[in-house]
């Protein structure tokens, strides 16, 4: 099962390789971290009602890595279409995104700096997150981009009414870079 691979893969220490998605590695440390991360999600969205137990049966241990594998396999698509992101870009982000904005303006550097020290994240690591959430959204686009969402025609009522109910199209905004 994969739980003993991974308590096998994690007594190597935090640098070594853990699982490697093509190219990329994804290394013990990184797993930790974003192991840790989803555990303390989930402690406060339950308000600490979750046990270690609670947590190995929603398979927590096997989420995290499998969503780190899918950022892998992101990052190896838009590798192969030549999607990157750059430092203008998260410079753009960071100064119009409300995320990053108080009373309508960037919050500044320190600003940034406190609150990433807070949550025990480092400049590089948060650059490294908003790049991987750009490209993440770059890919989409380009996979959701002019993508037309038919709803099936109702089933044919059984009591002899006619449905009244049209066809409907959705179609999804393009996603802006």
């Amino acid at each position: 099962m994969a739980l003993g691979f991974m308590r096998r893969a994690t007594e190597k220490g935090v640098g070594a390789t853990m699982v490697e998605v093509g190219s990329i590695a994804i290394t013990v440390g990184e797993y930790q971290k974003a192991y840790h991360r989803q555990r303390e999600m989930y402690l406060s969205l339950y308000q600490g009602r979750l046990d270690n137990e609670a947590l190995k049966r929603m398979g927590l241990e096997e989420q995290t890595l499998q969503s780190l594998i899918d950022d892998r396999v992101l990052q190896l698509e838009a590798r192969r279409l030549g999607i990157s992101v750059d430092d203008e870009t998260i410079r753009q982000r960071l100064s119009t995104s409300p995320e990053f904005q108080i009373d309508g303006r960037f919050m500044g550097g320190d600003e940034l700096r406190r609150r990433l020290e807070m949550q025990g994240i480092s400049v590089g690591e948060f650059e490294q997150d908003l790049r991987r959430r750009i490209l993440h959204e770059r890919v989409n686009a380009l996979v959701t981009d002019g993508v037309m969402v038919r709803a099936s025609s109702p089933p044919t009522p059984r009591c002899g009414r006619a449905s009244t109910r049209a066809r409907t199209a959705t179609r999804f905004p393009s996603v802006a870079s």
